[in-house]
């Protein structure tokens, strides 16, 4: 049974209106939850980074070169990424 978990969480940035930022900036954070008790702390985060530093979060959180290969695809895709790893 895992003990830890660590999330990537990224979301591009929105107007007050509600819909996506004209320019690709990006939101992020990078948390670490203790399972035992749910405490929850946070690695690193961003606000209004470009998409190059959220392909670098990717990078750093990703294990494997297929995972970065897929993950940076499927962010660039949705606009948006989240995954989770428990150790």
């Amino acid at each position: 049974m895992a003990d830890f978990r660590e999330e990537l969480h990224v979301e591009r940035c929105k107007k007050k209106d509600g819909s996506p930022s004209f320019f690709p900036y990006y939101d992020w954070c990078h948390t670490k939850t203790d399972l035992a008790d749910g405490t929850v702390e946070i690695i690193d985060f961003g606000s209004e980074d470009s998409i190059d530093v959220i392909c670098k979060q990717i990078v750093d959180f990703e294990s494997t070169e297929q995972s970065i290969k897929l993950s940076i695809r499927a962010f660039l895709e949705s606009d948006g990424y989240y995954s989770s790893d428990e150790y």
